[in-house]
């Protein structure tokens, strides 16, 4: 997607697939794919909704830690629908991100499982 006036992209777009098989394949192959050194998120259009009490902020990261290492350390609390790590334009890790579990009950696992967990030097 592209800003209509300056031409800039606006930093996402859509993907539209035949079938539903070939969705989840790019689905759990190309989530968190680094593209132009920049980790991307898929998710579903049905997987947009947003339960405010499935999500966590995860806060005092390494700036080492990268969107993809930040799901795998998440998914151990139950499936997550989306994960998000904010970056500078430069690509660094901001030292937060956004966790989208399916249900509430992951959600407050992961925060029983990881609060005040230290990694790396945080």
């Amino acid at each position: 997607m592209f800003d209509h006036d300056t031409k800039v992209s606006k930093g996402f777009g859509y993907l539209n697939f035949y079938s539903e098989d070939e969705a989840g394949r790019c689905l759990d192959t190309m989530n968190n794919a680094e593209i132009m050194k920049k980790h991307i998120v898929l998710n579903k259009k049905k997987d947009r909704d947003f339960d405010s009490k499935a999500n966590v902020l995860v806060r005092n990261l390494p700036k080492d830690m990268n969107q993809k290492e930040l799901s795998d350390l998440c998914s151990k609390s139950g499936n997550i629908k989306s994960c998000k790590l904010e970056v500078f334009g430069d690509g660094q890790s901001r030292g937060f991100g956004y966790v989208q579990f399916e249900k509430k009950e992951e959600a407050e696992a992961a925060i029983q499982a990881l609060n005040g967990m230290q990694i790396s030097d945080k």
